[in-house]
């Protein structure tokens, strides 16, 4: 059976809806992650049993950053591919950047704190 050009563009919508869902899944998974390591990171001043887990996972910070930033751009080339540019949340990378600065902030502190105890 030949497929019609009905049928070729209906698949290959198709596949541009799933390339659309796992990349926003990607991200969305990225962005609750950031989202946990920050949320540690204001919770770690007064509670020192925290300390080593949160610099543990802090660790991760460029690694989740560098992750942001590809499945943001996934997401987008999708968007574009399915004329839905305009679902594209530009304020995302602004929140994630931020929330990182602040993580970024408090790991270099404790960090520094345990260095300068070590010494």
């Amino acid at each position: 059976m030949v497929e019609t050009k009905e049928e070729k563009m209906a698949r290959e919508n198709r596949l541009l809806e799933r390339a659309k869902v796992v990349a926003i899944i990607n991200r969305d998974s990225t962005v609750n992650r950031v989202r946990a390591l920050a949320n540690t990171a204001s919770c770690v001043e007064g509670h020192s049993d925290l300390i080593p887990i949160f610099l543990v996972a802090a660790g991760d910070l460029e690694s989740l950053w560098k992750d942001f930033m590809s499945h943001n751009q996934t997401v987008l080339v999708a968007l574009c591919d399915l004329n839905l540019v305009s679902e594209f949340f530009t304020q995302l990378e602004t929140e994630i950047r931020a929330l990182y600065s602040s993580v970024k902030s408090v790991f270099e502190n404790y960090s520094r704190n345990i260095n300068l105890k070590k010494s």
